[in-house]
């Protein structure tokens, strides 16, 4: 499979975003109407951060529609139910998934038989927030050990302790370590976690040298200097850490890399709901009291149009297919 966009898909998501924009001059009465009651999808359990997401946005955009919103939760498959759930929904403007953009940008490479095409199954609709991730040592690892290629030189002389954890085979942090590994001509081994937080208490511990994460997951952990961060992966120092440098910024040029969330809906929905409903969830994301939802999870909300997102998710599956299948990763079987 090759989920990339084609010149027509663009164009129809083009003329979705622009009919987004020319409501406002419409006037409400002659928007398309989307359902009484819109549910949305999430693909992980009920109390996780996906799930605030979710019910965080759901709730802004019932309020900006004027409408109830549900959050449906699909957990399992580290995402993949939720998808099969939205593919399987009426394209009529009620379902809409909120997934991280793994889901849709790298399983495509990472699954033999993933069940789904992002680009064919799926319509963008907006993008809703942007987070980096981040390295970080813990006590495992000498205080002296400041920078990445400090990182490098003492993981180079202790082959046996050089390792990263991650939060499972063929997640982005799995690849960022390949990935810091070439870049940095050191051998740093990948350890696979069920999730975040057992991967930090072994951090904390000292049983794990290193983790990569989202650089949230490391906020209540830095005040007492129980980890350090060495790196993030975005194109700018993070504004929530501006004191740590970018892994480009130290000798790891590619290593370039965001994560986000974003809202779908199934294919063959009519472009005019799909442009209401974009239009109705970048204003409910990009309020005041959004920003400061997003920032206590190290996030920054974003809002896109329908338009964006689609070039987004062209520009994110063209990344990561040949970081993927460079590494040598073995697809799984599920």
């Amino acid at each position: 499979m090759t989920p990339f966009l084609s010149r027509r898909q663009l164009l129809r998501w083009s003329a979705a975003t622009g009919a987004a924009a020319a409501l406002p001059q419409q006037g409400h009465a002659q928007a398309p109407a989307l359902p009484d009651t819109l549910r949305l999808i999430c693909g992980f359990p009920a109390g996780g951060g996906a799930d605030a997401i979710t019910r965080w946005v759901g709730d802004k955009v019932a309020s900006v529609l004027a409408r109830a919103a549900i959050v449906d939760n699909r957990p399992g498959a580290g995402g993949r139910l939720a998808v099969d759930a939205l593919r399987s929904a009426a394209p009529d403007g009620h379902t809409i998934l909120l997934t991280p953009s793994s889901v849709v940008t790298m399983y495509p490479y990472v699954y033999a038989k993933l069940g789904y095409d992002p680009v064919r199954d799926l319509v963008p609709v907006s993008q809703v927030c942007d987070f980096v991730h981040a390295l970080a040592v813990g006590p495992a690892v000498p205080a002296s050990v400041r920078t990445l290629q400090d990182f490098a030189a003492w993981c180079s002389a202790n082959r046996t302790l050089a390792n990263c954890g991650n939060t499972g085979d063929g997640s982005m942090p799995h690849f960022l370590t390949i990935m810091l590994s070439r870049e940095l001509k050191t051998r740093i081994e990948p350890v696979p976690y069920k999730g975040t937080a057992p991967a930090l208490n072994d951090l904390l511990g000292g049983q794990l040298t290193s983790l990569i994460a989202p650089e949230g997951s490391f906020t209540p952990y830095m005040s007492d200097g129980r980890l350090r961060l060495l790196g993030t992966s975005g194109d700018k120092r993070s504004h929530f850490f501006p004191a740590v440098p970018t892994f480009a910024d130290q000798g790891a040029p590619s290593v370039v890399v965001g994560e986000w969330f974003g809202m779908f809906m199934p294919a063959k929905t009519p472009p005019a709901v799909v442009a209401r409903a974009s239009g109705a969830i970048a204003a409910a994301v990009r309020q005041k009291d959004m920003t400061d939802k997003f920032a206590k999870f190290g996030m920054v909300n974003v809002g896109s149009s329908a338009e964006e997102l689609a070039r987004r998710l062209q520009a994110d599956l063209g990344f990561w297919a040949p970081v993927v299948k460079g590494s040598g990763f073995t697809p799984l079987s599920s």
